[in-house]
């Protein structure tokens, strides 16, 4: 038997750290979870257990058809899915897409407008499609039919209740599926004629509201047949083969990337601002348009090599892209300094129910004020249909809201799980007001009930003092 004697590394394979060789001793006394974690570093250095691994994700695959990760599905005719975030439900119908969510979408959006528009900001909100809404037919579940998802009806939420501007790319998306393929079968991103398709689309809406001149004509270009290797190759850590895919030929281009000084200060104030992934922001200069200039504040459907940034910065006088899918909210000074014409919200289907969180980033970044009391009372918690009912009352000399992030957030086993219950988006709980928190089953599913307690917190700001757990057999409230 061999044994590796790294005291940590990283599984390519498995995407996670290996378990790091434990401490005898810690603050100054015995580890009383030594045996424990030595077993779990014992168990992840074994001699050739990379090679296992492949041996087994082969198996697996080859001989069972099974993925060898549960973040792949394994579709129809060579197509493969990914699974997280609930992205398989959305061709089902089965997203977890509430009244509730997108009342709080539509508030979160329409803060963002109005702060844009103090500054003489245009708001554009894009919506990509996941590549289940538009190949339902190449899953190995469901009816395999396009059906409306939650792009569809944020899109019609957002035109029903406010005046912000949406780019719907779906229909856009499913028409040119007819002629050619618009999502990579082996990767979760759109292929070369799906952004060029996106481009198009969000190219005549802008030139519909004025971002762009009219005298503005969409980038020529030609498509080449290659061979592709997309994400989940790696995700399921086997050899899959190459898939054969049209690429985009545009040339001539004018606009010129990350050339000019100004990108030195575009970047800056990223790091300065602790942006996250810098190295995938750039800059577009285009001297030879008279068109606004655009940020876009966007994920990995919008990156440099998808088509759409790059052909859009084409018909435009300047174009900003920031990655900005996770941890980096975009900063005021960002706003301030590089003062952009029109500023652009996108975020990819399956990641819908994270965007009040994400905006709100932005939000209360500027505004957040810590509330300077945190006084909270449990009055009852009670089961109804499965579902949680925390009901609390605010004792504190301070008001709680949305935009000053006061929420439920869920401990278990003493640890804080992130996971987190919001108030409603036109809620505020004065001094002395209670409010019931609905906790539905499946935020805790699995969980232990005697190891879960509740507490109240201002993200990122300080928990409250209280904690109050489930109710014990006799009906008390657990301290």
């Amino acid at each position: 038997m061999f044994i590796s004697l790294k005291s940590a590394d990283l599984s390519v394979k498995e995407k996670r750290n290996l378990a790091a060789f434990p401490a005898l001793r810690e603050n100054d006394s015995w580890n009383k979870n030594f045996c424990k974690e030595f077993s779990a570093w014992f168990e992840d250095h074994l001699g050739f257990r990379e090679e296992f691994i492949n041996i087994a994700s082969w198996t697996k695959f080859t001989i069972f058809n099974q993925s060898p990760s549960e973040k792949v599905h394994i579709g129809k005719d060579g197509w493969y899915f990914y699974t997280q975030d609930y992205n398989i439900d959305i061709a089902q119908g089965n997203y977890p897409i509430t009244e509730q969510l997108l009342e709080e979408i539509l508030f979160c959006h329409k803060e963002l407008q109005k702060r844009l528009k103090e500054k003489g900001i245009e708001y554009v909100v894009i919506l990509p499609t996941s590549k289940v809404s538009i190949y339902p037919e190449k899953l190995r579940i469901g009816k395999g039919k396009v059906i409306k998802t939650p792009v569809d009806l944020v899109a019609d939420y957002l035109e029903e209740n406010s005046d912000i501007k949406v780019v719907r790319l779906k229909d856009c998306l499913l028409d040119e599926k007819n002629d050619r393929q618009v999502y990579y079968k082996t990767d979760t991103h759109w292929s070369h004629a799906g952004g060029y398709a996106a481009y198009k689309q969000i190219l005549q809406k802008f030139k519909e509201w004025g971002f762009v001149s009219t005298e503005e004509m969409p980038v020529e270009t030609s498509f080449y047949e290659s061979e592709a290797m997309g994400e989940f190759e790696d995700m399921m850590g086997i050899k899959l083969p190459k898939e054969k895919i049209l690429f985009s030929d545009f040339k001539n281009q004018r606009a010129q990337a990350n050339t000019d000084a100004k990108t030195a200060v575009f970047k800056k104030i990223l790091e300065d601002e602790g942006v996250w992934h810098v190295d995938l922001a750039s800059l577009y200069t285009n001297s030879s348009s008279k068109s606004k200039s655009v940020m876009i504040w966007g994920d990995s459907m919008f990156q440099p090599g998808r088509l759409v940034t790059e052909t859009l910065a084409e018909n435009c006088s300047e174009l900003y892209y920031i990655f900005a899918s996770n941890d980096g909210p975009v900063r005021e000074r960002l706003l301030n300094e590089l003062k952009p014409d029109v500023f652009v919200y996108e975020s990819t289907e399956r990641y819908t129910s994270l965007v009040p969180a994400r905006i709100l980033q932005y939000l209360t970044l500027e505004s957040k004020k810590p509330l300077g009391e945190y006084k909270n009372n449990f009055e009852k918690i009670e089961f109804v249909n499965d579902n949680i009912y925390v009901t609390v009352k605010n004792t504190s000399s301070a008001s709680w809201d949305i935009l000053n992030e006061v929420r439920l957030g869920i401990i278990y086993n003493g640890n804080d799980t992130g996971k987190r219950i919001n108030l409603p988006v036109n809620k505020t709980i004065n001094t002395g007001g209670i409010y019931t928190f609905v906790v539905p089953k499946t935020l805790i599913a699995g969980l232990e009930q005697n190891k879960i307690e509740f507490l109240m917190l201002q993200e990122g700001i300080s928990y409250f003092e209280e904690r109050c757990g489930m109710k014990n057999s006799n009906g008390k409230l657990l301290r």
